[in-house]
């Protein structure tokens, strides 16, 4: 029974030290290749056309763990493709939708209105330059376009054969701008 012990731990030694090694060749190239760069981004995936949406954008060193100031970050609205490659829907002559720089705690909040593309589906893609790299997040985002419809008479109760005057109120929210032309 002993040497079924030692040959079970010789076996479990000569492993841990392949392992051991294998992981210092691992490490040393992985460290090679290395990136420093580190984004985070907070923020909704769904956005409603012709309002305010707003992205969190946190850069961090990633060795270090400590915030990036004045990391350039632009942020642009991608169009889906279809099958062809082309992008689906109207996609307007540009989708940038924030340029600018992280402050000293490394993060930016940026503010920007959506703009009047066709409700669907779209991505977000986030460039960051800093520390001599680019980072680059993409995510999937839909847009939507939503309406308040209010709709009145002028009287509460009509007789049999009396004509129904309607008027109705089309508002955009969440600015509650006049939906025209719909």
């Amino acid at each position: 029974m002993s040497s079924r012990l030692v040959s079970r731990y010789g076996f479990v030694s000569c492993f841990t030290v392949l392992f051991i090694a294998s992981l210092a060749l691992f490490s040393s190239s992985a460290r090679a290749q290395e990136f420093r760069l580190q984004t985070q981004v907070l923020g909704q995936n769904s956005w409603l056309v012709k309002s305010a949406a707003s992205l969190r954008v946190i850069v961090k060193d990633h060795s270090t763990d400590t915030p990036v100031a004045g990391a350039k970050v632009l942020i642009e609205l991608t169009p889906t493709l279809d099958a062809n490659g082309k992008p689906k829907g109207s996609f307007g002559p540009s989708g940038r939708l924030y340029d600018g720089q992280t402050g000293a705690d490394g993060s930016l909040d940026a503010a920007f209105t959506v703009p009047n593309f066709d409700p669907g589906g779209y991505g977000v893609q986030i460039t960051v330059n800093a520390l001599g790299e680019t980072d680059v997040v993409s995510r999937a985002l839909s847009l939507k376009r939503s309406a308040n419809l209010l709709i009145t008479t002028d009287k509460p109760l009509y007789q049999p054969g009396q004509t129904i005057h309607v008027r109705a109120l089309a508002l955009q929210p969440p600015s509650l701008s006049p939906l025209s032309g719909a």
